[in-house]
């Protein structure tokens, strides 16, 4: 009975509930389905649909029905479950009774029913006053439920392990018809197969996870408390939509162990440590937890130590390695052992966790309480032999505890993860990685976030992201309804900390891009006849696409400087051309951009002369400051003292590319009350302005957090350009004086490096590139992309020479590998320069002797050796062909056409190194002679390509001329060997021909302290730089005898060919495709590159080609079928002469053969492939194709075709298949070129010169007489015919 009146009414005023039992109260509400529960149209809010709960009782009910239960009592997380009923209060009385038959019946805690009748589908609760005994009740309306079993014993499900002893011997003397069955597990192994709503929910619990690390770790800092990191990881979850978390936040530091939650008085590493964060976010009741760390560096380091790479290592060899495995039918033990075996192995002495992993995704009773983790049944751990079923969901924890060393701590990089037939996947999305974290907490060597994409890490400051700190300003803000459009307290703040940096009086207004403050700005204070003056590489003048023409209506003209600043001097011109009369636009802006877009910074004296000037010819001020902040903080001045305070009437104020998002301003000096109609008109008045406000008040206050992003961003740059001025080819163009680094580096270089990385090309004509660091740049990636920059120097093909590779200290072993297989086919001994220089001493004796000989007996003897080459080179010819990866058919062709131009030599050498009497000479008193003596030593580097042809350009003739030579061949030594053992010894003389095997640094020796009088290189225009550099720096050597020594260059190529109306097209598809494009896989230097094709034979010389180029067989270049070999480069060429197909098709080419990578063995190459539609755009066309790719370029007339031969920069060779004489002279006469083809290409006669001019080389010629004279001095003989004897 009710103890008095006042607990009666107090009942009745909580509830509608029936005394039906003295203190048991009885709710019963309406219901249309007597085996479910309430009427659908009852429900108030459901954390799933109706038909979840209906399919999970229907489960519930299959599973008692195996276990010959006639009622299941449901508790805890299964409570939530199956009717998504949860409470802060005591979970314990509150009890599901689900029959097999009938309605289910809930028990309640009378304050807890009204949370029955809101949030379940119950239409039954039982209750009663907290002074009852609710085991008693409990009883009640167990008897209730079982009132309709006829007699007989009654099995009720009870989880043993939820219900103490005296509850349980309670319930069994008031029920002795019952009989309990321990039903331990029965709803929680139902519950680990996840339906697919439930994977939904799980997934939106993930962002919040995320979102809380991300918090968490922009917290963590020196002197940070471990509570402010976890109640900012809190704040952080509950914003992004968390109801309530699965379990508390375990932060640590230096406790190794990982459980628990936070210290106030525990300190972040007051010098270094780990930071330690696990979160787990909770979306209607389904959770998805995250382990991260991230290690507190000390002043001065920039990187993490060894031991906590292995772990991070150690801990993903284990995701990779054990997802895979996690499929249906495996058991969690086989997966535990393979993970214990790969966490053991570490060298730190980190204890691996007991257990890999246990099911999550389940509801969660309260936020300190019970999260469903389900490791009663299920974990992955050296015990559960269970099988793994599809949809299980798990927490997968390899983690270490590590207590031993100078940091102490847990080290883990886990993530939720689901069974799929193909393996778990990783619902968090992205490998995890360690996060540096420098004591001011900003990240050091990687980003905040999991997919990271180096790709883009220099590219722009715009693709750096939001900085931590502004995420979380903006969060903050996301609490609570506000007014729009600015009418929040957000945006006022935002304007007075505006004010504060750049003056009281100025007017302010937020807008979203950069264009739209530039345009809307400008348009604001201009008219339609008025006339914008900007720089040619401003943003107003090349990417906000016609956007201030269109909105103002007023001629905008760009005016070009070479450092891109304006300049009073260089506005001059144009400003006296705008007069006061109706014929000409007036004055109306001059926009400047600070910094601009080579980084170059106006001074506060430059811009003070420009707002004078301006002033004066009755033009107004912009300032574009999209990168303001950047100039402010490295002249060390003020917004104020940098803008209005010179004069300047408007700026453009930005900060999305200082670590904001969609937030820019416009300011005006003087107020604009017109501006908010403006910006309206100009759909830039923003309906949730507070967000960009938000970040605005962040990053100007107190922290200054715009002044350490942009000097960190100015000190990565000047780490990079430092890095990257030091790699061979590669020059800093432009002083660094903000966030970019501008570069040059050969064009050839730039296919390999623009295949990792993207990056602004500027120009092409000459290059400039630029790169640009953030907040976000570390160290790390620039190291990284100079290694990428370093390496494609090292592979560089363009001519078909790669740039030798630096070897390093340690290393004497040259070890070539086949491009086929990968294999090493050959091993060389690297040599020293003290080596190398006694076989100079040696030539230099050689020489002497060689050059007393007469030219006569030099050619004899010269010539026998060439018996010698054809009886030999069987020798030879299989090693050439595998380090070369040609077919071996193609070596000995190489070989026997490589002797019939040394026999060519041989033959006009006399003639060629004959003293010449000069031609018109007076008769008088004196004779004149010009004699061509042997230089001395000539420095040979050869390529692998054709190392048998280039190679013998220069030995030929410097050879015959009396010179000695040493022969560098690093790539393909098999074949400088060979000269060697051909030509070192001839007459009797030994030293005039010798291989050496050195890297490219002992090569630097040579030719800047070695005495040699000429060098003769054939590379890439990267190497030829780097020659010149070298013969240069050896100029300023005033100890040697000879400091200023030749140089011959012959470099790659980009060689055109035009195919005329009246061409024979059964012939120059021959030559055009089997010769000039295919030959040697395609890597000539002269081979054809660029085919322009006259219209009328389009159709018949692209389906001939297609034919031609189909009829190649790709393999093994060993194989005597096979007629292309593979790419020297190996699969990087493969990929990077891919990627300017793939270019190429985006910018609308089409593919007529080839275009896929294909494997052979286990190479990779690329098929023939014939491009159509192609564009002068397209990288095909401004770079140097060095592979089996030909673009085809059709033409209506000869003289469009001419108009197109010399558009690349290079020079080498062009050819013309055609019948007419006209155009044959039109092409000879108009071609920039070393050599010109007539219905022929890519060969090499050495009747004629061979040189290259452009980017091709440096005229110096080779073969023919032309060789010889680069190969000879002149010495010149005046005699007076009285003075001698």
């Amino acid at each position: 009975t009710l103890k008095n009146n006042t607990e009666m009414e107090a009942v009745h005023e909580f509830h509608r509930g029936t005394l039906i039992h003295p203190g048991v109260i009885v709710g019963d509400l309406p219901c249309d389905d007597m085996n479910f529960g309430r009427a659908s149209h009852c429900i108030a809010a459901l954390e799933a649909p109706v038909d979840e709960y209906k399919s999970r009782l229907q489960t519930v009910r299959e599973a008692m029905a195996s276990l010959g239960l006639d009622v299941l009592c449901v508790k805890n997380e299964d409570l939530r479950y199956m009717t998504g009923f949860h409470t802060l209060g005591d979970s314990q009385p509150q009890t599901l009774l689900v029959p097999l038959e009938g309605r289910p019946v809930m028990v309640a805690r009378l304050l807890e029913t009204n949370l029955v009748e809101k949030y379940t589908w119950v239409s039954q609760w039982w209750s009663c006053l907290d002074s009852a005994d609710p085991t008693k009740v409990f009883a009640k309306a167990l008897e209730s439920v079982l009132g309709s079993k006829d007699g007989g014993t009654a099995n009720v499900g009870l989880d043993l392990n939820q219900v103490s002893v005296r509850e349980h011997m309670t319930l069994q003397e008031s029920n002795p018809q019952v009989r309990f069955v321990d039903s331990n597990g029965l709803v929680e192994k139902i519950r680990l197969k996840k339906t697919p709503f439930e994977l939904t929910n799980i997934a939106t619990a993930m962002e919040q996870t995320k979102v809380g690390i991300v918090a968490g770790l922009a917290a963590s800092r020196r002197g940070a408390l471990l509570s402010d990191i976890y109640l900012t990881a809190l704040q952080a979850m509950f914003k992004a939509g968390c109801s309530e978390p699965a379990y508390m936040p375990i932060i640590r530091s230096s406790d190794p162990s990982g459980h628990g939650t936070w210290e106030v008085y525990e300190r972040c590493g007051v010098d270094s440590g780990i930071v330690f964060i696990e979160l787990s976010g909770n979306h209607k009741g389904h959770h998805a937890p995250r382990m991260q760390t991230a290690f507190l560096l000390s002043d001065g380091e920039d990187t993490l130590p060894d031991w906590i790479m292995e772990a991070e290592q150690k801990i993903n060899e284990v995701f990779d390695t054990c997802l895979p495995m996690m499929k249906p039918g495996v058991k969690p033990s086989e997966v535990d052992a393979v993970a214990k075996r790969i966490m053991n192995s570490n060298t730190f002495n980190g204890v691996s966790s007991a257990r890999l992993g246990y099911t999550v995704g389940g509801t969660a009773t309260a936020p300190a309480g019970n999260a469903g983790w389900g490791d009663a049944c299920f974990s992955i751990s050296m015990n559960n032999h269970i099988p793994f079923e599809e949809n299980m969901v798990f927490h997968f924890i390899p983690w270490f505890e590590v207590s031993e060393g100078p940091h102490r701590g847990p080290v883990g990089l886990s993530d939720t993860v689901v069974v799929t037939a193909e393996g778990a996947r990783r619902v968090g999305g992205h490998k995890l990685q360690i996060i540096p974290l420098l004591p001011s907490g900003d990240p050091a060597h990687r980003l905040l976030v999991d997919n990271v994409d180096e790709s883009a890490c220099l590219s722009s400051d715009n693709a750096s992201g939001v900085h931590p700190d502004v995420m979380l300003a903006m969060q903050r803000c996301n609490i609570d309804a506000t007014l729009a459009y600015g009418g929040d307290k957000y945006t006022a703040s935002a304007i007075r900390c505006l004010k504060s940096h750049f003056g009281d009086d100025v007017d302010a207004y937020i807008v979203g891009t950069g264009t739209a403050a530039n345009v809307l700005a400008i348009s604001s204070l201009i008219r339609p006849y008025q006339t914008i003056l900007c720089s040619s590489v401003s943003h107003l003048a090349t990417d906000e696409c016609g956007a201030p023409e269109r909105f103002c209506g007023c001629k905008l003209i760009p005016i070009y400087t070479h450092d891109g600043k304006l300049t009073p001097e260089s506005l001059l011109p144009f400003a006296v051309q705008l007069l006061p009369i109706p014929h000409r636009s007036q004055p109306g802006i001059i926009s400047i951009t600070q910094p601009n877009e080579f980084g170059q910074i106006y001074t506060a004296d430059e811009i003070r002369k420009l707002v004078n000037f301006a002033h004066n010819h009755s033009f107004l001020v912009h300032v574009d400051g999209s990168r303001l902040a950047n100039a402010v903080a490295r002249l060390d001045a003020t917004f104020k003292g940098l803008t209005f305070d010179l004069g300047v009437d408007v700026v453009s104020f930005g900060g999305t590319k200082s670590g904001l998002e969609g937030a820019e301003v416009v300011l005006f000096r003087k107020p604009n009350p017109d501006f908010k109609y403006v910006r309206k008109q100009g759909m830039q008045l923003l309906s949730k302005v507070r967000f960009a406000a938000a970040q605005f008040t962040e990053w100007l206050g107190q922290s200054e957090l715009w002044f350490r992003i942009a000097t960190h961003a100015h000190d990565c740059a000047i780490y990079l350009r430092d890095c990257l001025g030091k790699v061979a080819g590669f020059s800093i163009t432009r002083p660094v004086e903000t966030n970019m680094v501008i570069f040059s580096c050969p064009v050839e270089i730039l296919e390999a490096l623009r295949a990792e990385y993207r990056f602004l090309v500027l120009s092409t004509a000459p290059v400039e590139c630029r790169l640009v660091t953030s907040f976000l740049t570390t160290r790390g990636q620039i190291d990284r992309f100079v290694s990428a920059a370093t390496e494609a120097v090292a592979n560089c093909q363009n001519g078909g020479h790669s740039i030798p590779q630096n070897r390093p200290p340690d290393e004497e072993e040259n070890s070539i590998l086949s491009p086929y297989t990968g294999n090493v086919v050959g091993r060389y001994v690297y040599e020293s320069f003290e080596t190398v220089t006694e076989k100079i001493s040696n030539a230099h004796v050689a020489q002497k002797q060689w050059e007393l000989l007469k030219p006569s007996q030099r050619i004899a003897v010269f010539t026998e050796q060439l018996d010698v080459i054809i009886s030999t080179m069987d020798s030879v010819v299989i090693q050439f062909a595998k380090e070369v990866g040609k077919t071996v058919s193609a070596a000995r062709q190489e070989i026997e056409a490589g002797v019939g131009k040394l026999r060519y030599l041989a033959k006009i050498a006399q003639e060629s190194t004959q003293a010449i009497t000069p031609a018109y000479t007076e008769e008088g008193d004196f004779s004149y002679l010009i004699q061509k003596p042997a230089k001395g030593v000539i420095y040979t580097i050869a390529p692998w390509n054709y190392p048998f042809f280039t190679a013998l350009n220069s030995i030929g003739p410097a050879l015959l001329s009396g010179n000695a030579v040493i022969l560098k061949h690093e790539t393909t030594p098999c074949v400088g060997e060979f000269f060697q053992k051909v030509f070192n010894t001839m007459g009797g003389i030994s030293g005039l021909c010798q291989h050496v095997n050195v890297g490219i640094e002992t090569s630097n020796d040579i030719i800047q302290k070695g005495d040699i009088h000429h060098v003769v290189f054939t590379g890439s225009v990267l190497g030829g730089q780097a020659i010149y550099k070298q013969v240069a720096r050896r100029a300023a050597n005033t100890f040697l005898r000879n400091p200023f020594i030749r140089v011959s260059v012959e470099l790659g190529g980009s060689d055109a060919v035009y195919i005329a109306a009246d061409a024979d097209i059964d012939h120059a598809v021959n030559m055009v495709i089997n010769i000039g494009r295919l030959h040697n896989s395609g890597q000539s230097c002269c081979s054809i590159k660029r085919a322009y094709v006259h219209k009328s034979v389009e159709n018949e010389f692209l389906r001939k080609s297609k034919e031609a180029m189909e009829s190649h067989v790709l393999g093994d270049p060993l194989d005597e079928k096979t007629t292309l070999g593979p790419l020297h480069g190996g699969r990087k060429a493969v990929t990077a002469l891919k990627a300017m197909v793939d270019d190429a098709v985006s910018k609308g080419a089409q593919v007529i053969t080839g275009g896929r990578i294909v494997e052979r063995d286990t190479c990779a190459f690329i098929e023939p492939t014939l491009l159509t539609h192609v564009s002068p755009d397209m990288c095909v066309l401004q770079q140097e194709v060095f592979g089996p790719v030909l673009p085809v370029i059709t033409v209506e007339s000869d003289e469009e075709a001419l108009g197109y031969i010399n558009h690349a920069y290079y020079g080498l060779t062009t050819s013309v298949f055609t019948q007419n004489k006209k155009l044959v002279d039109d092409f000879i006469s108009n071609s920039d070129s070393g050599t010109v083809f007539v219905n022929w290409c890519n060969d090499v006669h050495a009747q004629v010169c061979w040189s290259g001019v452009g980017h091709s080389g440096n005229t110096a010629a080779a073969l023919s007489n032309g060789g010889f004279d680069e190969l000879t001095k002149r010495k010149s003989v005046v005699s007076h015919k009285f003075r001698i004897a």
